[in-house]
């Protein structure tokens, strides 16, 4: 697929999704191909998850709303490795894009 083909299969799918579930769906993707694929307009509406691991700083520079920084990391309580992630915002944001009435 071409980019451009690429981007139109991808809001196809973004709008079919949201028109089932009536929110916006969250881009999981790695910060490269954010910037290699999905850095066009029509997706600066949608919360990314920007997947960067093991690097003390996401090295994508647009808008994110999660980064997970690794794969490996140690919880209390929980065997074997969990995914860390970051939410970009206060608790009150966090609350208000999580929590539907």
């Amino acid at each position: 697929l071409s980019k451009e083909q690429l981007q139109k299969a991808v809001k196809k799918w973004l709008d079919v999704v949201e028109a089932e579930y009536g929110v916006k769906p969250i881009l999981y993707t790695s910060y490269k191909f954010r910037v290699d694929y999905l850095n066009d307009p029509v997706f600066d509406e949608y919360p990314f998850w920007i997947a960067h691991y093991y690097v003390d700083k996401l090295k994508y520079t647009g808008q994110w709303t999660f980064w997970q920084h690794t794969d490996c990391g140690n919880v209390d309580g929980i065997k074997g490795d969990v995914d860390c992630n970051i939410f970009n915002g206060s608790l009150r944001q966090l609350h208000k894009f999580t929590l539907k009435e």
